[in-house]
């Protein structure tokens, strides 16, 4: 089963709305799952980077799928975190919001900002299956 990267945030509705989310660091096994949770992170900051480019340009969501090439579904699914962001999705994104866009993707300083322990990291439950 594919863990999807709504699944590695903590609580999982914030995934792709909140900026202080945290994430799973670890499988059931204490593994941990660096590649996919790295993607996860990022992919959850460029949701609330396109939620707020959405609502500054005064769009629908619905409209901007259509003009970022996809469909409303798929951009919702990507946006909650419930299907995983494709590099050609992620080009189409930036290609589209242009270059104020692409310079606040800031990759590792968000993976570095969303594993910092917190009070409540050891009460977290790691992900199982």
């Amino acid at each position: 089963m594919t863990t999807t990267p709504r699944q590695l945030c903590v609580p999982q509705t914030a995934f792709g709305r909140s900026p202080n989310a945290r994430f799973r660091t670890g499988d059931g096994d204490g593994r941990q799952i660096t590649p996919a949770l790295t993607a996860a992170v990022v992919q959850h900051r460029l949701a609330i980077l396109l939620r707020q480019q959405i609502a500054e340009c005064d769009q629908l969501q619905d409209d901007y799928a259509r003009i970022a090439q996809m469909t409303p579904n798929r951009l919702s699914q990507i946006l909650g975190g419930h299907k995983q962001i494709r590099f050609t999705e992620l080009a189409v994104l930036c290609k589209t919001l242009g270059p104020t866009f692409t310079a606040a993707i800031d990759a590792r300083s968000w993976v570095q900002t969303a594993l910092q322990p917190t009070e409540s990291a050891a009460k977290i439950v790691p992900l199982t299956d």
